[in-house]
């Protein structure tokens, strides 16, 4: 399985000997557009730790719907077997996680 992905509009490669899936994710005001061969055998887990690359929502707080069903409850069944065919278009919602710094305030000290 090979994994694309883009934020923003995207054209298929050339698919001559394998299947090529394109699903949209929509995760708050963000679009990503990835894109899968060899997508038989994708299963949603695969999914899951693909977005958690691209977007660092951790798997265990990712909550994804594809046509009202909850779909990260089925994890290890195949995209297609729970009907994601090319050009679906999955909502992804979740926290990213938070960078473990923070930014130190400086201000002006009167010495």
């Amino acid at each position: 399985m090979d994994f694309n992905s883009s934020s923003g509009n995207e054209t298929l490669p050339n698919a001559s000997n394998q299947e090529v899936l394109k699903i949209e994710v929509f995760h708050g005001s963000d679009r990503h557009v990835l894109i899968l061969r060899s997508a038989n055998n994708v299963r949603i887990i695969d999914l899951m730790e693909e977005l958690q690359r691209i977007t660092t929502v951790p798997i265990q707080n990712q909550k994804l719907y594809y046509r009202g069903q909850e779909l990260q409850i089925m994890r290890e069944r195949s995209l297609r077997d729970v009907g994601i065919d090319n050009n679906a278009q999955v909502r992804l919602i979740g926290d990213p996680v938070k960078p473990r710094y923070e930014a130190m305030i400086t201000g002006n000290r009167a010495n």
